[in-house]
């Protein structure tokens, strides 16, 4: 599936310094959030539950990725609707 996600800009506190808010990409999404090892994200057992910040997904958009593609954006963890 893929998405188009629009920046909110806003970051959670402490987790990263988001984007400026309007900039807008399309993205596929590759795996589900991995809960065993990002719990504070993803602990969630469905999409109905909400994680601790309050949101039903979460977009790992703090990674680099192969090819750097966030961090060209300047993006860092952006809160994104």
């Amino acid at each position: 599936h893929c998405y188009k996600i629009t920046t909110t800009g806003c970051a959670q506190q402490y987790q990263g310094t988001g984007a400026t808010a309007g900039e807008s990409i399309t993205i596929m999404i590759t795996n589900l959030c991995p809960a065993n090892a990002n719990q504070q994200w993803c602990p969630q057992e469905n999409l109905d539950m909400q994680n601790q910040y309050g949101y039903t997904a979460h977009f790992d958009l703090m990674s680099q990725g192969q090819y750097g593609e966030i961090t060209q954006l300047g993006w860092d963890n952006p809160e994104v609707y």
